[in-house]
């Protein structure tokens, strides 16, 4: 995968397998768990898309246990056990259950292969107005691989670094996609700072979807 390809790819598995670095992909097919902090982001973001079919409790805060973890919030024990109350939903059987197995699937791929939550997510999320397909999340998270973002250390003012740190914390729920005019104010910041990089002032700017994980905002914070 070129370039271009890379930033009109409407493929995620394409791309998914493009970004995924080799390790952690041997670590998948072995079936282990992963800390892989862009996986477990994206996914936790593919499966927030999907809040609302989430009626279980268990599942919600499987996912808030995942997203924790991502960022060493959560510790792996936790997790697990997340993980094991989350697909307690999906054992009874019957019509009634189906949404709640769909969704414990995602939380399966997020814990112990984060990557493949786009499949079970893709139609929630790429055939509806108003939602977000799981490229585009993609694209969020891991940005242009082949030009990467690059934050200079004297753009990280103290001002443009309590902006990007509330940015990141200060988040739309249940949906978890953060603030456009917080991120919009850290591009001010940051050109006020020095920044002439357009592409990563257009980003914070743009009007697409931003979740946790955004390469502009992890640039920023170093993360």
């Amino acid at each position: 995968m070129d370039e271009a390809e890379w930033l009109a790819c409407r493929a995620h598995g394409a791309m998914l397998e493009f970004a995924i670095p080799a390790k952690t992909k041997a670590t998948i097919r072995a079936h282990r768990p992963v800390r892989d902090r862009k996986l477990y982001l994206f996914a936790c973001a593919a499966c927030r898309a999907t809040w609302p079919r989430l009626a279980d409790p268990r599942l919600r805060s499987a996912i808030e246990v995942a997203e924790r973890f991502a960022d060493r919030g959560a510790t792996r024990k936790q997790l697990t056990r997340a993980w094991e109350e989350a697909t307690a939903v999906a054992r009874p059987r019957g019509k009634a259950a189906g949404f709640a197995t769909s969704a414990v699937r995602h939380l399966c791929a997020s814990f112990l292969a984060p990557g493949f939550v786009a499949n079970d997510v893709r139609d929630a999320l790429g055939h509806k107005a108003g939602r977000p397909r799981v490229t585009d999340l993609l694209r969020d998270v891991y940005g242009n691989l082949f030009r990467p973002a690059v934050v200079v250390p004297a753009w990280r003012t103290p001002d443009v670094a309590t902006l990007a740190l509330a940015a990141y914390r200060e988040r739309a729920v249940p949906s978890g996609a953060l603030d456009g005019a917080r991120l919009a104010i850290l591009a001010d910041a940051l050109e006020d700072a020095g920044c002439a990089d357009a592409t990563i002032l257009e980003h914070l700017r743009g009007p697409g979807l931003h979740v946790r994980g955004c390469h502009v905002l992890d640039a920023v914070l170093g993360r």
